[in-house]
């Protein structure tokens, strides 16, 4: 039995759900998450209320409001050319006087692209300005006007505040009429970070559209910061940031000296853990993912994979911790890092560098940092948990209380006696005749001298930071460095000086790490689909195809979007036509293009503009392959150097191949030999398919191929008490043999098997119909109460041979477990079963006064919520009902024998029959139209009714095969229960 008619029916079904999940995204994106400032105050606290009824709070404005002005401009006209001047099209900010001489603090994003910038005091003094300096990293920038003995405001030495102190924010907010608006708050959090490279002071204090580069005070009088954003949610209010003022001192003080800010840069780019990056609380230290090979760092030995631990002694474990070290420092300065490197702790001294201003040109193929050896041991381990604190006479190894000799600092490394440290690895210590020891578990052993840092790990030297020491006839060794040895991990705590060590068999036993499964994965890629690529902490896949031939992934910070799309390629294509392939596949504005053959696997290049925005594309071929990557992302962070050279990192790392024996790459191939598993958690079953499959909607279990050739749907109903499965089988050739004409029809034998582990049958339906021929292939069985079906269908132009294998795959690998079922599971009623009994199921439309019973068999294609439409759908034909609002039964007959005839004339039809009828008591006309296509017959009947002032189409449809005395007595049926439900109508 055919049920290649479902194809239309499921495409029409899923486009519903896609628009209608556009119109939730779309209103979600209306009103989702943006960075803007835009939020109502909030109520004010104790602190506030005191502030404010003990005067300080006026007095503070008093004091600062004179040296707070207004900043107005025209906004420049954006990449995409000419537009409309506005005279009302205007942007405007606020700045602070920190100079009696006319300089002006603002926000960077105040005066971007600002042309005419004017500037108007507190007291109404317009000047014209300009922005002289703007640093778009710190998002502060210095304006001029010709001025003096203006009231500069100072900015605090230190800030020092906490959450809960008043402040107060001053600016121009929403309209330019509202310059020097006071909104009051209190400090929210101190040291938080919103995706920029220093740290932010958070406020309730309302920082509203125009509150940009205005000062945040404190109660004193201070200025602790210049507002820079808010974030707007629905539901989110009073969340605001400002730069604090150390921050703007700094970059102030780099604008008098240098006109610019000269940052201190290591010569590598380093990358938070995955815990720092979602704002897990972490001791995590940062990773080193790209050497500038000319850089100081890189002559010290500073390699990609070390990690940052610290910088003069200070601990770093986010980029904003280590941004705010560096802050203190300047180019040419020396500092001391203190780094792990393949396990061992070292510190480098280097001369930090200038952080390149220039935005690069657009260059690629830059030669890569070679990934460094990865030192760890792989394998599965037991646990161990050892808990020890310096100057603590007892620690805790596994769950167990011992008397130890207290654990000690030296050279800043904790020691601790090496007996209770083995015995928690389940190691002994064996002494050797020449003097030295060796700690060993069976699997791994540590060979030591006392006095002496080099020692012999698994028969390799390594140098430890403190050397082991015998004290009291008593072993010491350093505990960080025994416990890497033995596969663990250690955390130290300095403000109590615990030391605790732990090795799970899972990995990482601390931070994010173990919250989710990919913390030592370094490059993702696809095994089936061959390629690979780095795997930054922050890279984020949103989206794979089934077939995943199409990956999406977005930066976690929101930095950029990358897609990636694979194709089958035939014969590999020419530089030109891959660069013209990419130029095919972006609408913006290509600005360059060129083959880079260098590459250690060349590809096309194209880079693209629109407005702001930057796309670069590239183009791979490699083993039968075609491979598009698409990396989007705002200017200001494609010039940005930093992040220019971490997003060329991200794509030169792009290999059109995998390596399967690497552990280190997160594999998202959804297929195994060539082949996918596809699961019904709801159903419990579970199979594989060939590539080129993919799932449609599943709460129908309808699955097809790429090109829809080969459908498969599967059907899962509660099995009668009683029945069984050859009955069932039965039942099934007998509806066939109703619904089909015999010169139509074939059917095969029920062919016995064994599947899921119970009796099976599969059957072969045909349908013939002109030039094609469509067939069925259906496995039945039982399994636990439910019977399941699994429909293969396929037309003449299908691969039979992929269909002989899919279905031998089907069978193979089918596995239905009923024990995994939801409890609450109940009985699913089987339509089919309803074939043949007489049962209805009647419809009703109020509000249009209609109603019918159609068999219950029949499946309801669509019903529109009004009643205005109905339709039906059986074997071979459809039934529906639509009702006309406008127009006279004549009208309707006279614009449809219209259609139907110039239709007759292109050859696309004939119409049969044009009567005049009566239908259920009410004037009505009917139409019989017959079609022919590529050989298969179809009749349309169609009956025009006039009732209540309106037209209503009742019609069905039947293809000439199926056209049997059975079917057509049901639709019969189904015409003669049509009935007015009105008073006039009954």
């Amino acid at each position: 039995m055919s049920n290649l008619r479902f194809r239309k029916r499921k495409r029409d079904a899923l486009l519903r759900m896609i628009s209608c999940l556009a119109v939730a995204l779309a209103a979600f994106s209306a009103t989702g998450p943006a960075w803007s400032s835009n939020v109502s105050a909030a109520e004010p606290n104790a602190a506030v209320t005191e502030a404010l009824f003990s005067g300080r709070i006026a007095q503070t404005v008093e004091r600062i409001s004179p040296s707070v002005v207004a900043i107005i401009g025209r906004q420049a006209p954006s990449d995409e050319g000419e537009r409309e001047v506005d005279r009302f099209q205007l942007a405007h900010g606020t700045g602070l006087i920190v100079r009696t001489d006319g300089w002006i603090v603002t926000n960077a994003h105040v005066v971007k692209d600002l042309e005419g910038l004017t500037v108007v005091t507190s007291d109404g003094r317009q000047f014209p300005g300009r922005a002289v300096f703007a640093d778009e990293e710190s998002d502060l920038a210095l304006v001029r006007i010709n001025a003096l003995r203006l009231p500069a405001a100072s900015l605090a030495s230190e800030v020092r505040v906490q959450p809960g102190d008043p402040v107060v924010a001053i600016g121009t907010p929403v309209s330019f009429s509202l310059r020097n608006s006071v909104t009051v708050g209190v400090v929210s959090g101190v040291d938080r970070s919103v995706n920029g490279k220093y740290r932010l002071l958070q406020t309730d204090a309302a920082i509203n559209p125009g509150n940009s580069g205005g000062p945040l005070v404190d109660a004193e009088g201070r200025v602790i910061g210049i507002n820079s954003l808010k974030f707007v949610d629905y539901g989110v209010d009073n969340v605001g940031f400002a730069i604090p003022a150390d921050t703007v001192r700094v970059v102030l003080d780099h604008f008098e000296k240098y006109g610019r800010v000269r940052r201190a840069y290591l010569g590598f780019e380093t990358e938070e853990s995955w815990a720092a990056v979602i704002g897990l609380p972490t001791d995590d230290p940062l990773e080193v993912v790209l050497v500038d090979g000319s850089s100081k760092a890189a002559a010290a030995g500073v390699r990609e994979g070390d990690k940052l631990l610290a910088v003069d002694g200070r601990p770093v474990h986010t980029l904003l911790e280590l941004n705010e070290l560096l802050k203190r420092y300047l180019p040419g300065d020396r500092v001391r890092l203190t780094m792990e490197s393949d396990g061992r702790t070292v510190v480098r001294e280097i001369e930090l560098a200038e952080e390149p201003e220039a935005p690069p040109t657009r260059k690629t193929g830059t030669p890569e940092v070679p990934a460094s050896a990865d030192g760890s041991r792989n394998g599965a381990e037991t646990r161990v948990d050892l808990w020890l604190r310096l100057g603590d006479g007892q620690a805790m190894a596994n769950g167990r209380v011992v008397d130890v000799q207290p654990p000690r600092l030296v050279n800043g490394s904790a020691v601790a006696p090496l007996e209770p440290v083995a015995a928690a690895f389940g190691a002994r210590l064996v002494a050797e005749k020449d003097g030295g020891v060796v700690l060993t578990d069976g699997k791994r052993s540590i060979r030591m001298y006392a006095g002496q840092k080099t020692v012999v790990v698994d028969g390799k030297s390594e140098e430890w930071p403190t050397a082991p020491e015998v004290a009291g006839g008593i072993w010491w060794a350093p505990v960080r460095a025994v416990a890497a040895a033995f596969g663990a991990a250690v955390k130290f705590y300095p403000q109590t000086g615990e030391i605790v060590v732990a090795r799970l068999p899972e990995g990482n036993p601390f931070g994010g790490a173990r919250l989710h499964e990919d913390a030592d994965k370094k490059r993702i890629g696809d095994s089936y689909q061959n390629w690979s690529m780095k795997y930054p902490s922050s890279l984020m896949k949103v989206y794979q195809s089934s077939n995943a031939d199409r990956v999406m992934f977005s930066d976690m910070k929101g930095d950029y979007e990358l897609s990636l799309a694979v194709e089958r390629i035939a014969e590999a294509n020419s530089p030109d036509d891959l660069i013209d392939r990419l130029k095919d596949e972006t609408y913006k504005t290509v600005i360059d293009s060129r083959y880079v053959s260098d590459a250690a696997y060349p590809y096309a290049f194209v880079l693209a503009k629109s407005g702001n925005v930057y796309e670069e594309l590239r183009a791979y071929q490699n083993d039968g392959r075609l491979y598009v990557l698409q990396f989007e992302t705002r200017e200001e962070l494609y010039n940005n150097p930093s992040k220019y050279k971490i997003f060329q990192d991200l794509l030169n790392s792009f290999r059109p191949v995998f390596a399967a024996n690497d552990p280190l790459i997160k594999d998202i191939s959804k297929f195994k030999d060539g082949f996918r598993k596809y699961v019904s958690a709801t159903y419990a079953y579970s199979f594989e398919l060939p590539a080129g499959w993919e799932s449609g909607e599943s709460e129908t279990r309808f699955y097809h191929t790429d090109d829809e050739r080969l459908e498969l749907k599967v059907t899962v109903s509660s099995a009668a008490e009683g029945d069984t499965l050859d009955a069932w089988v039965e039942r099934q050739r007998r509806r066939f043999e109703e619904t089909v004409l015999p010169s139509y029809r074939r059917i095969g034998d029920a062919e016995p098997s064994t599947v899921a582990g119970v009796p099976a049958r599969s059957v072969t339906y045909r349908v013939t119909e002109g030039d094609d021929w469509t067939e069925s292939r259906v496995l039945y069985l039982f399994k636990g109460p439910y019977k399941y079906r699994f429909i293969l269908s396929y037309g003449k132009s299908s691969d039979l041979r992929a269909a002989d294998m899919m279905f031998r795959s089907l069978t193979s690998s089918l596995s239905i477990d009923t024990d995994a079922l939801d409890r609450r599971f109940g009985r699913l009623p089987d339509p089919d079963e309803a074939f043949g009994t007489g049962q209805k199921s009647r419809y009703a439309s109020r509000k249009y006064h209609y109603s019918l019973e159609v068999p219950a068999y029949w499946y309801k294609n669509a019903d529109l919520s009004d009643g205005s439409a109905v339709s039906y759908a059986f074997d071979g034909g459809s039934f529906d009902v639509q009702i006309q609002e406008e127009g006279t039964l004549q009208d309707q007959v006279r614009q449809t024998e219209a259609v139907l005839k110039q239709m007759e004339s292109f050859g696309l039809g004939k119409l049969v029959e044009s009567t005049s009828i009566t239908f259920q008591g009410s004037p009505a006309h009917r139409f019989v139209v017959e079609t022919t296509e590529h050989g298969v017959i179809e009749r349309t009947t169609m009956y025009l009714a006039e009732h209540g002032g309106r037209v209503y189409m009742i019609a069905y449809r039947l293809k000439e095969a199926y056209a049997t005395p059975f079917n057509l007595a049901r639709i019969d049926e189904a015409l003669r229960s049509f009935r007015w439900t009105d008073e006039a109508g009954a």
